[in-house]
């Protein structure tokens, strides 16, 4: 439950407030003009895949995460759940994957990092998904595989 207690909250705000203060008042979710991914500078051989998904125009998460990740730049993102931000990391890392050949992704829950491979091979990325819970036996086969 994110953000259930006063204290999460209190925390919450001051992040943001020191972002606005160090980033400027728009960077997290700003009225952005949005013409695709692909004035985002996501890759031709990217942009191929994120079509064929059907997707047109990016979320404002999108749109302020992805040109600074291409880059190679960190990126602190808050949204609300279902506005891409799987999308909103997932796309930089894949972009660059060719010049490092490997991600690591971490989450907080199996049913997430469930959800982020979804994602990710819906991308053409080769993924394993090691988790606690799960069979040893498949978990290291998906690593014999290697995963990009």
């Amino acid at each position: 439950m994110p953000w259930s207690s006063t204290g999460s909250r209190k925390s919450a705000k001051l992040l943001l407030a020191w972002a606005c203060n160090v980033f400027g008042p728009g960077f997290f979710m700003s009225e952005h003009t949005q013409s695709g991914f692909s004035a985002l500078g996501v890759p031709p051989s990217l942009q191929q895949k994120i079509d064929r998904l059907g997707f047109t125009i990016p979320t404002p998460i999108q749109a302020q995460a992805i040109p600074v990740a291409l880059k190679g730049r960190d990126v602190i993102g808050i949204a609300q759940t279902g506005t891409g931000k799987t999308l909103a990391f997932g796309i930089p890392m894949i972009a660059n994957l060719r010049n490092i050949q490997n991600g690591l992704v971490l989450a907080p829950t199996r049913e997430l990092a469930l959800q982020i491979e979804d994602s990710l091979r819906q991308l053409g990325v080769k993924t394993a998904v090691l988790i606690g819970g799960a069979p040893m036996n498949r978990q290291i086969a998906q690593l014999k595989a290697r995963p990009t």
